[in-house]
C-alpha cells in the first residue's frame, strides 16, 4: 500500500462522520430555534423529538443525510475485511447508499437554494446557517467518488 491509497482510505473514513455531525447540527439548530421553542412551549427535548420525526418537512434532508452517513460508516467497516461482510457492503449496502446519497444531495441542494434566495431568512432562522448543507453536499459528493479500500 503506497501513501496515496492510505490517504484516500483515511479521508474516506472521515467523510461520513463529518456529514453525520453536520446533519446533527441541523437537527440541533431546528430544535433550538425560536419558532420551534415557541411551538413546543420552550422544551428543547420536544423540539429535538420533532426534528427527528421530520420537523414538518424541514429536517427530512438532514435525516436522509444522517442515514446515508450511518450506512457509509457501516459500509467502510464491513468492506475493510474479506468475506461475507465485504460482499454485503459491496452489493447491498453500496446500492442502497448510492440511492440515498443522490436523494440527500438533491434535498440539501434544494435547501441551499432556498436559504440563499431572497426570501430564505425563515429557513436560516429555522435550520441554522447554510454551511451545514454545503458540508453535507460536498462530503457526500466526495464520498461517492471515493470508494472504500480493502486492507491487505
Amino acid at each position: 500500500m503506497n501513501a496515496g491509497e492510505g490517504l484516500i482510505m483515511n479521508i474516506n473514513n472521515l467523510i461520513y462522520p463529518i456529514v453525520a455531525v453536520a446533519s446533527l447540527m441541523i437537527l440541533h439548530s431546528y430544535a433550538s430555534s425560536e419558532i420551534v421553542q415557541l411551538a413546543t412551549q420552550g422544551g428543547y427535548f420536544s423540539g429535538l423529538i420533532q426534528a427527528f420525526m421530520g420537523g414538518y418537512g424541514n429536517t427530512i434532508s438532514a435525516l436522509i443525510a444522517l442515514i446515508c452517513s450511518i450506512l457509509g460508516i457501516t459500509r467502510n467497516l464491513l468492506s475493510a475485511k474479506d468475506g461475507f461482510g465485504s460482499i454485503l457492503s459491496g452489493r447491498l449496502i453500496g446500492l442502497v447508499n448510492t440511492l440515498i446519497t443522490f436523494i440527500a444531495i438533491f434535498g440539501n441542494g434544494v435547501i441551499i437554494f432556498m436559504k440563499s434566495s431572497d426570501g430564505g431568512e425563515a429557513y436560516t432562522i429555522l435550520l441554522g446557517t447554510i454551511i451545514f448543507e454545503i458540508v453535507i453536499c460536498a462530503g457526500l459528493i466526495l464520498a461517492f467518488f471515493l470508494k472504500p479500500k480493502k486492507i491487505k
